[in-house]
C-alpha cells in the first residue's frame, strides 16, 4: 500500500500518541500532570499543518514515552507486564501457540 507524506505523518503522530498513552496508563492510574500533558499537547498539534511542526510533536510523544518509561518504575512494569502477558499463550506458559 502506497501512502502520501502526509498519512506516513499521521500514522507516526498517531502511533507516538498511542505508545506514550499506553506508558502512562501501564501503571494503570492518571495523574492529572499526566492527564494535563496529554491534553495539551493533543490539543496544540491541531493548531499546525507544517509537517516539520507535526513531526516534532510525534518526536515529543516518543520522548516523553522514553522519559517515562526509564524515570517510572510502576509504569516500567505495568508496560512490561502488559507485554509479556500479551505474548504468553493460555494456561500460562511463555511459549506460543501454534497454528495449524
Amino acid at each position: 500500500m502506497q501512502l502520501d507524506a502526509q498519512q506516513v505523518e499521521e500514522i507516526l503522530l498517531t502511533a507516538a500518541q498511542s505508545l506514550f498513552a499506553v506508558s502512562v496508563l501501564a501503571n494503570l492510574t492518571l495523574s492529572r500532570a499526566e492527564a494535563g500533558g496529554l491534553l495539551v499537547l493533543f490539543l496544540a498539534q491541531f493548531g499546525f499543518e507544517n509537517r516539520t511542526i507535526k513531526y516534532g510533536f510525534a518526536f515529543a510523544y516518543l520522548a516523553l514515552f522514553v522519559a517515562l518509561v526509564v524515570k517510572e518504575r510502576e509504569n516500567r512494569e505495568g508496560l512490561f507486564h502488559a507485554i509479556r502477558h500479551t505474548f504468553m499463550k493460555p494456561g500460562g506458559s511463555h511459549q506460543r501457540a501454534r497454528s495449524g
